[in-house]
């Protein structure tokens, strides 16, 4: 490969291969032990083994290649001490070494899932998941919409939904500008549009880490959300787990445009743009009618013809009668 013109990938895959055929059967040898955090579970199997990604108090990521019947007993956002040996990766983007799990026992919960322990009994215990949830089949048809979007006015988000909504005339979309990472302007955006002449709140933002997602799982925001005169449909482009803010909003869906797409429909065309009637079945009506008029019709007729028949056999019945008495 010396001399010739490569691939950046293609160069650090050649030099990690030099490097395992040098030292990769003793780093095998070679046993650490340490303690991290588990911050994502790949659900797919390679063989006999699951990759882990983790996360040490110091905010050092690493990957693990963890076996199967060890993986399946690790929880997210827990803390454990794993035991192992390190290896050189085989492929550039997975970076330059992993971790293969030999063991792992648990040290305990991390400071953060205390916190979300704390705040989901909070939220049981005030009485915040039997908020009414608002039936917006009432929005069908409506003239005109006035919707919040709770959102950083830098936010991609914004024009996506914009997109989807621009072919509803009547639907008014004013931006609540907010720093997505700080619950309290969060909360405060929320109850500024829940104060204010709006049709609906959307809370929304695009994908992010884990950990930028928890501003969602706090009380401020939650309780924003309850206390909101007009109805929250939350979206924060996540799908893995659901926030607080979710489980209490009116409407939680995965993405903002998923978002746009469920108010588009749901108000639909204006009462007033809508037709008296459609035509199919304007038509099927008519063709109803016009069989009923036809078998009606058709009954006259053939009660006529009985009654011609009749009176043809009582004529000729006549002339016999005369006969026997002659």
């Amino acid at each position: 490969m010396s001399g010739s013109t490569v691939k950046l990938t293609d160069a650090l895959m050649d030099v990690q291969n030099h490097i395992r055929e040098a030292v990769g059967e003793q780093l095998k040898t070679k046993k650490y032990s340490f303690c991290a955090e588990v911050t994502h579970i790949n659900p797919k199997f390679f063989g006999s083994n699951q990759y882990v990604d983790v996360t040490d108090p110091e905010g050092l990521k690493l990957q693990l290649i963890v076996p199967v019947t060890e993986a399946k007993r690790l929880e997210l956002h827990h803390m454990y001490q794993f035991v192992g040996c390190f290896e050189i990766t085989n492929k550039p983007k997975f970076g330059f070494y992993q971790f293969r799990v030999s063991s792992c026992s648990e040290v305990g919960k991390t400071d953060w899932v205390l916190e979300k322990e704390k705040v989901w009994k909070e939220i049981q215990n005030r009485g915040f998941l039997n908020r009414y949830q608002y039936d917006f089949t009432k929005m069908s048809g409506k003239a005109s919409c006035r919707i919040a979007l709770v959102t950083s006015e830098k936010s991609q988000v914004i024009k996506d939904i914009e997109i989807v909504l621009q072919d509803r005339p009547g639907i008014n979309l004013e931006v609540v500008p907010v720093r997505l990472n700080d619950k309290v302007s969060i909360a405060n955006g929320i109850t500024e549009a829940s104060n204010k002449s709006y049709d609906v709140i959307m809370l929304v933002r695009g994908g992010g880490q884990p950990k930028e997602f928890e501003v969602f799982n706090s009380i401020e925001v939650v309780e924003a959300i309850y206390h909101s005169k007009i109805p929250v449909i939350v979206a924060l482009g996540h799908t893995d787990n659901k926030t607080y803010a979710d489980l209490v909003a009116d409407k939680s869906l995965p993405t903002p445009t998923s978002a746009a797409k469920f108010l588009h429909d749901v108000i639909g065309t204006p009462i007033n743009q809508q037709k008296m009637y459609e035509f199919p079945q304007y038509k099927k009506q008519y063709v109803h009618e016009s069989r009923k008029t036809y078998q009606a019709k058709k009954s006259k007729g053939l009660g006529c013809l009985a009654a011609l028949v009749s009176l043809f056999g009582a004529l000729m019945a006549i002339p016999l009668l005369l006969l026997m008495f002659l």
